[in-house]
């Protein structure tokens, strides 16, 4: 077996990769620093700020794929955003306008009621995909939260939400609804 090689001479944006991801229409999806990139298995379509319905920067640093079927990135200075497949648009979510940071977000991960979790240098951001708001900021010391550079966040299959740091790997467990 052997690999094959998709770069900057086959029309990606360019060689460096930041993170991959496949949409529910098997498009591949790849950040770079550079713009993102949507693969359909022969052509390249590159998506960069500069277009007018682009995303709000050019490095791309992470990818998550929602249930509801939208694409979320993050950029490394330019804040978070969310394309919208039917319209083939970016929205931004830039601070301050939204409460969410421009840089230091590390990773994205969603909750079972579709809001989306911000693992960033500067603790945890709930933001409400449908009401476009920060619910909650977590914060070094919030309900036993160890440290505020989260790496990264991960869903398992019995929904419960695992962040690491570096004190290590916590669960989240949110409080009870009476």
């Amino acid at each position: 077996m052997l690999f094959d090689t998709i770069g900057a001479e086959h029309g990606l944006s360019m060689n460096t990769v930041n993170d991959v991801i496949t949409d529910q229409d098997g498009y591949l999806w790849i950040a770079t620093q550079a713009g993102l990139n949507r693969y359909n298995g022969k052509e390249i379509k590159i998506y960069l700020k500069e277009d007018q319905y682009g995303p709000s920067g050019n490095h791309i640093s992470h990818l998550y794929y929602s249930k509801k079927g939208e694409l979320w990135l993050s950029t490394v200075n330019d804040g978070l955003n969310r394309f919208k497949p039917k319209t083939k648009r970016f929205e931004h979510y830039n601070a301050p306008k939204f409460g969410l940071p421009s840089s230091g977000i590390n990773d994205l991960s969603e909750d079972s009621e579709g809001n989306i979790w911000i693992a960033t240098n500067n603790g945890i951001y709930i933001f409400s995909a449908t009401q476009n708001v920060v619910i909650e900021h977590l914060n070094i010391g919030d309900k036993g939260l160890l440290d505020d550079n989260i790496h990264g966040l991960f869903l398992d299959k019995s929904s419960r939400l695992w962040v690491y740091h570096n004190q290590g790997l916590q669960l989240y467990l949110p409080e009870q609804k009476n």
